[in-house]
């Protein structure tokens, strides 16, 4: 990544892969090898805990993204809430969440509005889990 800056300095660098946890922060940044750095709160131990990587890169210069692992609606709904704490949050999140043809919480998939995704509101996440989608899930998924 550090090759690729320094010959071509006008393309944003993101790096989900090589810098996902703390210790990795202040060396990817340091080195000056990334513009930004993609935050998911799975990978940081949960919102709270990827805030505090967001405000890390702040203080340092950096900007704010947000990672994709393909996400339920449960997990779309911590990513958005993450996303709407971050100041230093300047490209759009990433997200693989329009490929859901489905999603395991109540009413069904969060749906794009103007291009965007309203950060859920109520108790919790602000989405609850639909446990007849989920029920045959793990017959879906279990190994033959």
């Amino acid at each position: 990544m550090k090759r690729v800056n320094a010959k071509a300095p006008w393309v944003t660098l993101a790096s989900n892969m090589s810098v996902f946890a703390f210790e990795d922060l202040a060396p990817a940044i340091m080195a000056d090898v990334l513009d930004v750095v993609l935050l998911d709160p799975h990978w940081y131990g949960g919102i709270h805990r990827a805030k505090l990587a967001g405000q890390i890169c702040e203080a340092m210069g950096v900007d704010a993204g947000m990672h994709s692992g393909a996400e339920f609606g449960i997990s779309q709904a911590a990513m958005l809430h993450l996303a709407a704490c971050l100041p230093n949050l300047t490209l759009a999140p990433d997200s693989h969440y329009h490929h859901l043809t489905d999603d395991i919480i109540v009413g069904g998939k969060m749906q794009y509005k103007n291009g965007a995704m309203a950060v859920p509101t109520g108790p919790g996440l602000g989405v609850e889990l639909d446990r007849d989608k989920l029920a045959p899930l793990p017959r879906t998924f279990q190994a033959t």
